[in-house]
């Protein structure tokens, strides 16, 4: 579990352009890779196993294969509208990464997931030349004051402020590794982050910022931890997928009803959300209506 690199790895692990001789689909002349197709695969189920929740791989199949489908025909729009991104921007990106997690960190998860860091750029040309499309198409500003307080006074729940900790994580690969650390956490009273800077530095353990989230985001055992966790001590280590986890709880908030000036971010990032989706779909129905492609998964 990673905070920032939770989502962020999400972002730069999924669907990297690799290349490979039996397409898995093709789209307007366009091959999507096998690799890319099973790579995609490994990662979607992933997630679900993240949030403990279990799915069938037969059932994610067709939905993996639509998703690169989709983003092949919005890259090919944005091509279209001349939409694209410098790469100096990809190399601000690909910096900032590295100085949040550590430079040792991050080539080791790129080595892990099996992806060179120009293939790495590649999937960050892709995100933000995507990104930058859609944004261009549904502005910050389309979203109106009008349209915000109207989506607060007739929403069917109210609007709450989660409750929320500030949190700090070290993710090992071993159970003996995370219990070390808390050995020398347990000798040092005060020492978690000197002991996770050093880490970092290290680059023997993934060491996340603090950053305010939602511990339902979590699974069940961490979720229930961090619910119960003291504000200024540390708990773990917890188990996850393929790692182990050690987290300290800096501040927290309870759970209350928002204002609207408090919720108005958090309007607007929805209604966003919804008319960007929205013109997702509108771009690649269009394009699929124009173009032909073919989007049928070949067997293995």
């Amino acid at each position: 579990m990673k905070k920032y690199s939770l989502c962020y790895f999400v972002l730069f692990i999924s669907l990297v352009f690799y290349g490979c001789s039996r397409p898995a689909a093709e789209v307007n002349g366009e091959k999507i890779s096998m690799k890319t197709y099973k790579k995609a695969m490994e990662l979607r189920l992933g997630q679900h196993s993240l949030q403990g929740t279990k799915i069938k791989e037969s059932q994610m199949k067709d939905a993996v294969i639509q998703q690169l489908i989709g983003e092949r025909l919005l890259l090919q729009v944005a091509r279209e509208k001349n939409i694209s991104v410098s790469e100096d921007k990809i190399s601000d990106q690909l910096d900032k990464m590295k100085k949040f997690i550590g430079e040792k960190s991050f080539n080791s998860l790129l080595k892990k997931e099996g992806i060179t860091v120009d293939e790495y750029k590649t999937r960050l040309k892709t995100s933000l030349t995507i990104q930058r499309l859609i944004r261009s198409l549904v502005p910050e500003d389309s979203i109106s004051e009008k349209e915000m307080r109207k989506f607060y006074k007739n929403s069917p729940r109210p609007f709450i402020k989660p409750r929320k900790v500030m949190v700090r994580m070290i993710q090992t690969k071993t159970e003996e590794q995370a219990k070390a650390i808390i050995k020398d956490l347990k000798s040092e009273k005060g020492a978690f982050d000197r002991i996770a800077e050093k880490l970092k530095k290290d680059g023997t353990a993934v060491v996340s910022a603090y950053g305010w989230v939602n511990p339902s985001f979590f699974p069940k055992e961490i979720s229930a931890a961090l619910k119960n966790m003291k504000k200024g001590t540390y708990g773990g280590p917890y188990r996850g997928k393929d790692s182990f986890y050690i987290f300290r709880v800096k501040d927290r908030h309870k759970e209350r009803p928002e204002k609207y000036e408090e919720a108005k971010n958090e309007i607007k990032t929805i209604l966003l959300n919804q008319r960007r989706q929205a013109m997702i779909a509108h771009l690649v129905n269009e394009k699929k209506r124009s173009e032909e492609h073919t989007s049928e998964l070949q067997s293995h």
